[in-house]
Protein backbone atom coordinates (compact mmCIF):
# COMPACT_ATOMS: atom_id res chain seq x y z
CA UNK A 1 0.00 0.00 0.00
CA UNK A 2 1.37 3.41 -0.97
CA UNK A 3 2.03 6.11 1.61
CA UNK A 4 -0.71 8.71 2.04
CA UNK A 5 -0.30 12.08 0.40
CA UNK A 6 0.19 14.85 2.97
CA UNK A 7 -1.86 17.99 2.36
CA UNK A 8 0.22 20.75 3.95
CA UNK A 9 -1.19 23.51 6.11
CA UNK A 10 -0.29 27.15 5.46
CA UNK A 11 -1.47 29.76 7.94
CA UNK A 12 -2.66 32.25 5.36
CA UNK A 13 -5.90 34.04 4.59
CA UNK A 14 -7.83 33.30 1.44
CA UNK A 15 -7.70 37.04 0.72
CA UNK A 16 -3.87 37.02 0.64
CA UNK A 17 -3.34 36.23 -3.04
CA UNK A 18 0.45 36.59 -2.91
CA UNK A 19 0.70 34.10 -0.04
CA UNK A 20 -1.64 31.71 -1.85
CA UNK A 21 0.53 31.79 -4.97
CA UNK A 22 3.64 31.22 -2.84
CA UNK A 23 1.97 28.25 -1.15
CA UNK A 24 1.07 26.71 -4.50
CA UNK A 25 4.66 27.24 -5.67
CA UNK A 26 5.83 25.22 -2.66
CA UNK A 27 3.34 22.40 -3.25
CA UNK A 28 4.36 19.21 -5.04
CA UNK A 29 1.89 18.42 -7.84
CA UNK A 30 0.04 15.15 -8.24
CA UNK A 31 0.13 14.01 -11.84
CA UNK A 32 -3.21 13.08 -13.41
CA UNK A 33 -1.60 10.76 -15.93
CA UNK A 34 -3.20 7.33 -15.69
CA UNK A 35 -4.68 6.59 -19.11
CA UNK A 36 -6.71 3.64 -17.89
CA UNK A 37 -8.55 2.94 -21.15
CA UNK A 38 -5.79 3.74 -23.65
CA UNK A 39 -7.01 1.23 -26.22
CA UNK A 40 -10.35 3.04 -26.50
CA UNK A 41 -9.30 6.59 -25.61
CA UNK A 42 -5.58 7.09 -26.33
CA UNK A 43 -5.50 10.90 -26.24
CA UNK A 44 -3.69 11.91 -23.03
CA UNK A 45 -3.28 15.63 -22.30
CA UNK A 46 -1.07 16.76 -19.43
CA UNK A 47 -2.81 17.56 -16.18
CA UNK A 48 -1.82 17.91 -12.56
CA UNK A 49 -3.31 19.08 -9.28
CA UNK A 50 -1.91 20.83 -6.21
CA UNK A 51 -3.66 21.19 -2.88
CA UNK A 52 -3.08 22.68 0.56
CA UNK A 53 -5.27 24.06 3.35
CA UNK A 54 -5.36 26.75 6.02
CA UNK A 55 -7.60 24.93 8.48
CA UNK A 56 -10.89 26.41 7.33
CA UNK A 57 -10.43 26.16 3.53
CA UNK A 58 -8.88 23.70 1.13
CA UNK A 59 -7.20 25.19 -1.92
CA UNK A 60 -7.16 22.98 -5.02
CA UNK A 61 -5.48 24.00 -8.28
CA UNK A 62 -5.70 21.99 -11.47
CA UNK A 63 -3.25 22.84 -14.25
CA UNK A 64 -3.89 21.54 -17.77
CA UNK A 65 -1.92 21.54 -21.01
CA UNK A 66 -3.97 20.19 -23.89
CA UNK A 67 -4.44 20.59 -27.61
CA UNK A 68 -8.25 20.71 -27.60
CA UNK A 69 -10.38 22.68 -25.14
CA UNK A 70 -14.09 23.47 -25.01
CA UNK A 71 -16.55 24.85 -22.46
CA UNK A 72 -20.23 24.80 -23.37
CA UNK A 73 -21.98 24.28 -20.01
CA UNK A 74 -22.71 27.47 -18.09
CA UNK A 75 -25.21 26.32 -15.44
CA UNK A 76 -23.97 24.72 -12.24
CA UNK A 77 -24.79 21.03 -11.77
CA UNK A 78 -24.93 20.60 -15.54
CA UNK A 79 -23.02 17.97 -17.54
CA UNK A 80 -19.61 19.64 -17.26
CA UNK A 81 -17.88 16.26 -17.76
CA UNK A 82 -18.75 16.53 -21.43
CA UNK A 83 -16.60 19.69 -21.65
CA UNK A 84 -12.89 20.01 -20.94
CA UNK A 85 -13.23 19.11 -17.29
CA UNK A 86 -11.22 18.49 -14.11
CA UNK A 87 -12.58 16.63 -11.11
CA UNK A 88 -11.92 15.74 -7.47
CA UNK A 89 -13.78 12.94 -5.70
CA UNK A 90 -13.15 12.90 -1.96
CA UNK A 91 -14.48 10.92 1.01
CA UNK A 92 -13.98 12.25 4.54
CA UNK A 93 -15.83 9.42 6.29
CA UNK A 94 -14.42 6.47 4.34
CA UNK A 95 -17.86 5.49 3.01
CA UNK A 96 -19.62 8.18 1.01
CA UNK A 97 -17.92 10.74 -1.19
CA UNK A 98 -18.30 14.19 -2.68
CA UNK A 99 -17.66 14.75 -6.38
CA UNK A 100 -16.46 18.16 -7.53
CA UNK A 101 -16.46 18.52 -11.32
CA UNK A 102 -15.67 21.78 -13.14
CA UNK A 103 -15.10 22.79 -16.72
CA UNK A 104 -12.49 25.25 -18.00
CA UNK A 105 -14.66 28.29 -17.26
CA UNK A 106 -15.45 27.26 -13.70
CA UNK A 107 -18.97 25.87 -14.09
CA UNK A 108 -19.28 23.45 -11.18
CA UNK A 109 -21.18 20.21 -10.70
CA UNK A 110 -21.11 19.14 -7.06
CA UNK A 111 -22.82 16.27 -5.32
CA UNK A 112 -22.64 13.54 -2.70
CA UNK A 113 -23.24 9.82 -3.12
CA UNK A 114 -22.23 6.28 -2.14
CA UNK A 115 -21.59 4.92 -5.63
CA UNK A 116 -22.51 5.47 -9.27
CA UNK A 117 -25.61 3.30 -8.82
CA UNK A 118 -26.99 5.55 -6.06
CA UNK A 119 -28.82 8.73 -7.00
CA UNK A 120 -26.58 11.71 -6.37
CA UNK A 121 -27.64 14.31 -3.82
CA UNK A 122 -26.88 17.57 -5.61
CA UNK A 123 -25.58 20.56 -3.72
CA UNK A 124 -28.03 23.45 -3.46
CA UNK A 125 -27.16 26.84 -4.95
CA UNK A 126 -26.42 28.23 -1.48
CA UNK A 127 -23.73 25.58 -1.01
CA UNK A 128 -22.34 26.00 -4.53
CA UNK A 129 -21.98 29.71 -3.82
CA UNK A 130 -19.60 29.01 -0.95
CA UNK A 131 -17.01 27.47 -3.29
CA UNK A 132 -14.81 30.03 -5.01
CA UNK A 133 -13.60 29.31 -8.54
CA UNK A 134 -10.70 31.09 -10.20
CA UNK A 135 -10.17 30.33 -13.87
CA UNK A 136 -7.73 31.17 -16.63
CA UNK A 137 -10.49 31.58 -19.19
CA UNK A 138 -13.24 34.21 -18.89
CA UNK A 139 -16.47 32.74 -17.61
CA UNK A 140 -18.06 32.70 -21.04
CA UNK A 141 -18.79 29.54 -23.05
CA UNK A 142 -16.68 28.77 -26.10
CA UNK A 143 -16.60 26.00 -28.73
CA UNK A 144 -13.66 23.67 -29.10
CA UNK A 145 -10.41 25.49 -29.78
CA UNK A 146 -7.23 23.82 -31.00
CA UNK A 147 -3.72 24.89 -30.09
CA UNK A 148 -1.20 24.86 -27.26
CA UNK A 149 -3.84 25.42 -24.61
CA UNK A 150 -2.65 26.00 -21.05
CA UNK A 151 -5.27 26.67 -18.40
CA UNK A 152 -5.85 26.34 -14.69
CA UNK A 153 -8.79 26.14 -12.34
CA UNK A 154 -8.54 26.89 -8.62
CA UNK A 155 -11.23 25.88 -6.13
CA UNK A 156 -11.40 27.27 -2.60
CA UNK A 157 -13.46 24.79 -0.60
CA UNK A 158 -14.53 25.73 2.95
CA UNK A 159 -15.40 23.03 5.43
CA UNK A 160 -19.02 24.21 5.63
CA UNK A 161 -19.53 23.39 1.95
CA UNK A 162 -19.28 19.67 2.78
CA UNK A 163 -23.00 19.70 3.40
CA UNK A 164 -23.43 16.10 4.59
CA UNK A 165 -20.73 16.28 7.26
CA UNK A 166 -20.19 18.38 10.36
CA UNK A 167 -16.60 19.19 9.49
CA UNK A 168 -15.24 22.04 11.61
CA UNK A 169 -11.67 22.07 10.32
CA UNK A 170 -9.45 20.43 7.71
CA UNK A 171 -6.79 19.98 10.40
CA UNK A 172 -5.89 16.31 10.78
CA UNK A 173 -8.60 15.03 8.46
CA UNK A 174 -7.86 11.60 6.99
CA UNK A 175 -9.57 11.27 3.65
CA UNK A 176 -9.56 9.22 0.48
CA UNK A 177 -9.61 10.79 -2.97
CA UNK A 178 -8.94 10.60 -6.66
CA UNK A 179 -8.45 13.34 -9.24
CA UNK A 180 -9.41 13.31 -12.90
CA UNK A 181 -9.15 15.06 -16.27
CA UNK A 182 -11.78 14.25 -18.86
CA UNK A 183 -13.76 15.48 -21.85
CA UNK A 184 -16.63 13.38 -23.08
CA UNK A 185 -18.05 15.33 -25.97
CA UNK A 186 -15.25 16.81 -28.03
CA UNK A 187 -13.25 15.34 -30.91
CA UNK A 188 -10.67 13.68 -28.64
CA UNK A 189 -12.52 12.25 -25.63
CA UNK A 190 -10.31 11.17 -22.73
CA UNK A 191 -10.61 9.91 -19.16
CA UNK A 192 -7.45 10.31 -17.07
CA UNK A 193 -6.99 9.73 -13.34
CA UNK A 194 -4.37 10.28 -10.65
CA UNK A 195 -4.78 6.88 -8.98
CA UNK A 196 -5.24 4.04 -11.48
CA UNK A 197 -8.69 2.54 -11.99
CA UNK A 198 -9.17 -1.10 -12.87
CA UNK A 199 -12.49 -1.15 -14.71
CA UNK A 200 -13.51 -2.37 -18.18
CA UNK A 201 -14.77 1.06 -19.29
CA UNK A 202 -14.45 4.67 -18.12
CA UNK A 203 -15.89 4.99 -14.64
CA UNK A 204 -14.63 7.54 -12.10
CA UNK A 205 -17.24 6.53 -9.52
CA UNK A 206 -15.07 3.76 -8.12
CA UNK A 207 -14.17 4.72 -4.52
CA UNK A 208 -12.37 1.40 -4.06
CA UNK A 209 -9.55 2.95 -6.13
CA UNK A 210 -9.30 6.18 -4.11
CA UNK A 211 -6.00 6.80 -2.34
CA UNK A 212 -5.32 8.08 1.16
CA UNK A 213 -4.66 11.77 1.73
CA UNK A 214 -3.98 13.29 5.18
CA UNK A 215 -4.43 16.94 6.05
CA UNK A 216 -1.60 18.32 8.16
Amino acid sequence: MSEPVIVRRHNISKEDTKAIEAAFDQTEPLQISCCNWADQFPYSPKAQVKLFHNGSEMFVRFEVNEQYTNADVTEDNGSVCQDSCVEMFISVDGVRYYNFEANAIGTLSYGHRLSRSEQRTKAESEVLGKIERITTYPKEPFPQIEGDNHWSLTLVIPTNSLYKDQLESWNGVKARANFYKCAGAHNHPHYLSWAPIEAPKPDFHRPEFFRDIVFE
